[in-house]
């Protein structure tokens, strides 16, 4: 008998450590991201956020969770198939966010207070059931910027000058272009060579740089475009010419005059973009972007190399509001993912040189000092700048491993005779100098810093 309870008891207990240990396993397509993997985010976000303000836009945040059908009437069966959906207590199909849009446009039009243009961005997490890869998760952060109201290439304009402002701030220039074009120029040029059915031929399009050419030709032949046509159509897909030269191609594939809004307008963006960022973008008709909903200009930004996926993309979907409230609302916006940007910066060294943030340790002998460590502690953070502090009464020789492993470029020390004195003793840890200043001159140097680090002294 107690033979067959040891029997029972390590049964149980490797059916428990089993399935402890499937349920410690991390989700496939989801991360982990420890505090150095945050640090290419937290710059990521930063300028994003610094760069989108500076262009007037206004944060907005999201709920997590949606309506189901709040997808459905937007992209269909394909992205509701990758949805995170599930079925709350009261019966509602709801899914975790999978995208901004739907959700941006429902906020639009919930208010009749706002007046516009409005100009909103937002930088959250979002989640899609795809197969992982390179590039791709199923858990993701997005930003996200709209201007709302005015339909203009200036306004057009501005939404892709901040893309390429973002893109510069974090040392891109030169490494990535981005790739313009219209739906509504593509759909008259695709109706003048026979092809009427829109809804296959941009899919279609957009995967023109990834497919066999010979097998896009035929394609193309079987939705209605001639023979004779398929070649020289895709030799201008092909083709990126500088935005400049945007007229001079419209120029030879359709037929249009001065009074012409659609191509008029195209143009006059294509004059307007190089003043945001000269020798960044590029007219590409393969450029179509392959969901339904965009009405007019569309635009994706790539690195220069074309290792990765698109960088960012979007376009013009004046149809969304009133597809779903009733409301014609001319809109405009990018997303951009922080997965391909974090590998786009890191494949181009730009995330090592990030210059080293000024950061504080506070060290004392033991932990009767704690109390005074606190309050320098607290005035140094009070102006902005990180400090940390032995909480774990160590040694001084511990303090100053800790101080290195948390990056901190200055060092207090505080003892009895800094105390006594009323002064710190001040320590560079990235040059090795060391000085003592009386306390009150710390904390002046701290209160005129201004938005620039504490100058060590020079004598």
């Amino acid at each position: 008998m107690p033979q067959c309870i040891e029997l029972e008891r390590r049964i149980v207990y490797f059916i428990m450590m089993h399935y402890a240990s499937v349920a410690l396993e991390r989700v496939r397509g989801f991360r982990d991201i420890y505090p150095e993997e945050s640090e290419p985010r937290k710059l990521i976000f930063s300028v994003s956020e610094r760069s989108s303000e500076a262009f007037g836009f206004k944060k907005i945040e999201m709920p997590s969770v949606e309506l189901l059908d709040l997808y459905r009437i937007k992209s269909g069966d394909e992205l509701v198939s990758q949805c995170f959906s599930f079925e709350d207590k009261g019966g509602r199909q709801l899914t975790l966010t999978p995208e901004a849009t739907p959700t941006v446009v429902r906020m639009l039009t919930a208010r009749k207070d706002l007046s516009r243009p409005v100009k909103w961005y937002s930088f959250q997490k979002y989640w899609r059931y795809e197969e992982p890869q390179a590039g791709r998760q199923r858990e993701f952060y997005q930003f996200n910027a709209d201007i709302f109201g005015p339909s203009s290439a200036e306004v057009d304009a501005e939404v892709i000058g901040l893309a390429s402002f973002i893109l510069n701030g974090l040392g891109l220039k030169g490494h990535y272009r981005i790739l313009l074009n219209d739906r509504s120029i593509m759909e008259r040029i695709l109706r003048e060579n026979g092809i009427n059915d829109f809804q296959k031929a941009f899919p279609l399009i957009d995967k023109f740089k990834k497919t066999d050419r010979d097998q896009f030709e035929r394609d193309l032949s079987q939705l209605g475009m001639h023979e004779s046509r398929v070649r020289k159509f895709c030799d201008l897909l092909e083709r990126e010419t500088p935005v400049e030269e945007a007229a001079e191609v419209l120029r030879a594939v359709i037929r249009y005059d001065e009074d012409d809004e659609e191509v008029r307008r195209f143009i006059k963006l294509s004059k307007l973009l190089p003043a945001y960022s000269s020798d960044t973008f590029f007219f590409d008709m393969s450029t179509v972007r392959g969901l339904a909903y965009y009405t007019g200009v569309v635009f994706e930004a790539f690195d220069i190399e074309g290792r990765f996926r698109s960088i960012l993309g979007g376009g013009r979907y004046d149809s969304l509001a009133e597809l779903y409230a009733g409301q014609s609302v001319p809109a405009i916006g990018f997303g951009m993912g922080d997965v391909i940007l974090e590998l786009v910066l890191r494949q181009l060294g730009l995330l090592s040189g990030k210059r080293r943030e000024q950061r504080f340790y506070i060290a004392s002998p033991d932990m009767s000092y704690y109390t005074s460590a606190v309050e320098i502690a607290t005035q140094i953070r009070s102006d902005g700048i990180p400090a940390s502090l032995n909480i774990s009464d160590r040694n001084m020789g511990a303090q100053l491993k800790e101080a290195n492993k948390e990056g901190a470029t200055d060092l207090i020390v505080l003892g009895k005779q800094e105390l006594d004195n009323h002064t710190v003793t001040w320590k560079h840890l990235v040059t090795g100098k060391q000085t003592v200043l009386r306390l009150d001159e710390f904390l002046d140097l701290l209160k005129n810093r201004g938005n620039q680090d504490i100058a060590f002294p020079s004598n």
